[in-house]
C-alpha cells in the first residue's frame, strides 16, 4: 500500500501519522509500526491464497486485541465541534442567538413548531429523524453566514454530509411553501397606506411599492454555463423582486439567467401580465431599465436637455425607489450566503431564495444592528426612442403634479 505524506489524510478519514503513532505492544517501536501498516494493507486487498491467509494471521496474532481496538478508534475519530446544540446553543442570549442564527429566539421557537407538524416532517421515521430545532438550526446558520459549507456544519452539528444535505433540502422547501402566506400582494386598504406614504416621501401618490433585481452569485451549473455569466463576469441567476414602503417583499420571482436583462426578466415574469389587475389605479416605481408604462414609472431618460421639473422629477423617483435598494441589502446582510450560494441545482437554488425573501418579511428588520446597503448593480437603458415618447405620456402627467406641489424645484 502507497504510504501517504506525514499529516496527509486518506479517503477514509484516517490519518497516516496518527496510524504510525499507535502504540503496539509484544514487537519493537519499529517493528510495530511496519505490523499495524502491512495489517491494514493486508485487509483492503482481496487476496485468497493459502500463503496469503497464513502470513496475514501470523501478523495478526503478533498484535494484541486491545491493540486493534485502538486502530479502530483512530479510525472512527471525528474532528467535530463537541455538543454544540447541546451544551452551547441553550446558553446564547437573546443577542447572541440573533447573531449567530441571524431571528429571533420566539420566531425561531415558532417555526420550529410550525415545522414539526408539517407533513415534510411527519413523512420521516420517528426513530430515526433529527428533532425540529436541530433542522432549523443547521437550516439558518448555513443561510446567516456566506462561507459556510455543508463540511462545516456537519462538524458544527455533528452530522454526516448526506444529513446535512438531507436537512437543508428540507428546511428551504418547508419554508419556500410558506411564500404564498407571506410574500403576497397588498389588500386594497394597504395599497392606501401605501400611496399615502409615497405620497409624502416622493409626491408620487399613487405608487404602492418598487420593483428591480439582483443577483445571486452561484457556482457554475452543469449546463449552459455561459447563460448564466453576468455583465461583472460572474456565474449568477436573477431575483427580481417588488417591495412596499417597509421594504418587505409584496412579489419575487427568481431563476432566469444571470445574463439576462432586466426587462427581460420583467416581460416574462407572471407578474407583467397580472399587473393591470394587481394595480389598477396605482403603479410601481422602476429604474430605467424597465420599460415605462401605467403601472411601472421610470425616470426620464437623461439627454443633457431635461427641463428642471424632469430633473427634480427623477430626484423623487429616485428617492422613493431606494427601498427596494434597500430591502436587496437587508436580505443579503441577514442571509449572507445569498452573496455567494454553494448550493447545486436551479430548483433548490430559487427554494433556498425563497426561502430567505420569506424569513425576510416575518422578521424584525429592527432586531440586528444592520446597514441598508445601497446596491451597486446597474442595469443598461435598452429602451428604444419611440418607447421613450410613449413613456414620456405618463411620465409628463406626474411630473406637472409634482411641480404644482413643489413649484420651484
Amino acid at each position: 500500500m502507497e504510504l501517504l505524506p506525514s499529516g496527509a489524510v486518506a479517503e477514509d478519514g484516517v490519518n497516516q501519522g496518527e496510524i504510525l503513532n499507535i502504540t503496539v505492544g509484544g514487537v519493537g517501536a519499529n517493528e510495530k509500526k511496519k505490523l499495524i501498516v502491512t495489517a491494514i494493507s493486508m485487509l483492503m486487498q482481496s487476496s485468497s491464497s493459502e500463503s496469503d491467509d497464513e502470513e496475514e494471521r501470523i501478523i495478526i496474532e503478533k498484535l494484541r486485541s486491545d491493540d486493534i481496538l485502538v486502530l479502530l478508534k483512530q479510525r472512527s475519530r471525528r474532528n467535530s465541534v463537541q455538543n454544540f446544540l447541546e451544551l452551547t446553543v441553550p446558553t446564547y442570549t437573546e443577542e447572541e442567538f440573533r447573531t449567530h442564527f441571524r431571528i429571533s429566539i420566539n420566531l425561531f421557537e415558532s417555526l420550529a413548531h410550525r415545522f414539526s407538524l408539517s407533513e415534510l416532517y411527519q413523512n420521516l421515521r420517528a426513530d430515526k429523524r433529527l428533532s425540529p430545532r436541530t433542522h432549523l438550526l443547521v437550516f439558518l446558520w448555513f443561510a446567516g453566514h456566506e462561507a459556510c459549507s455543508y463540511r462545516d456544519l456537519g462538524d458544527r452539528f455533528n452530522l454526516c454530509l448526506s444529513s446535512v444535505c438531507h436537512v437543508i433540502n428540507r428546511v428551504t422547501k418547508f419554508i419556500s411553501s410558506l411564500s404564498p402566506d407571506v410574500i403576497k400582494w397588498p389588500t386594497a386598504e394597504q395599497k392606501g397606506e401605501s400611496s399615502n406614504f409615497f405620497n409624502r416621501k416622493c409626491y408620487f401618490s399613487k405608487a404602492i411599492g418598487c420593483i428591480d433585481g439582483t443577483h445571486i452569485r452561484i457556482d457554475p451549473p452543469k449546463r449552459s454555463k455561459d447563460d448564466y455569466i453576468n455583465r461583472k463576469g460572474i456565474m449568477s441567476i436573477c431575483l427580481q423582486a417588488v417591495c412596499n414602503e417597509k421594504r418587505k417583499f409584496i412579489n419575487i420571482f427568481v431563476g432566469y439567467p444571470g445574463s439576462s436583462h432586466d426587462s427581460w426578466v420583467f416581460q416574462n415574469s407572471t407578474l407583467y401580465d397580472n399587473l393591470p389587475s394587481y394595480c389598477g389605479d396605482y403603479y410601481l416605481l422602476g429604474d430605467s431599465a424597465y420599460p415605462c408604462n401605467k403601472y411601472v414609472i421610470t425616470p426620464y431618460r437623461d439627454n443633457g436637455h431635461l427641463t428642471n421639473a424632469q430633473k427634480y422629477f427623477n430626484i423623487k423617483l429616485s428617492s422613493g425607489r431606494i427601498a427596494i435598494e434597500h430591502s436587496f441589502g437587508l436580505l443579503k446582510q441577514r442571509f449572507r450566503q445569498l452573496y455567494y450560494c454553494k448550493l447545486r441545482g436551479m430548483e433548490k437554488l430559487c427554494h433556498f431564495v425563497r426561502a430567505c425573501c420569506v424569513l425576510h418579511n416575518i422578521v424584525d428588520e429592527d432586531d440586528l444592528n444592520f446597514i441598508a446597503g445601497i446596491s451597486e448593480e446597474t442595469s443598461d437603458d435598452l429602451t428604444s426612442y419611440g418607447e421613450v415618447a410613449r413613456g414620456n405620456l405618463v411620465r409628463d402627467p406626474i411630473c406637472q403634479e409634482i411641480q404644482l406641489r413643489h413649484p420651484n424645484p
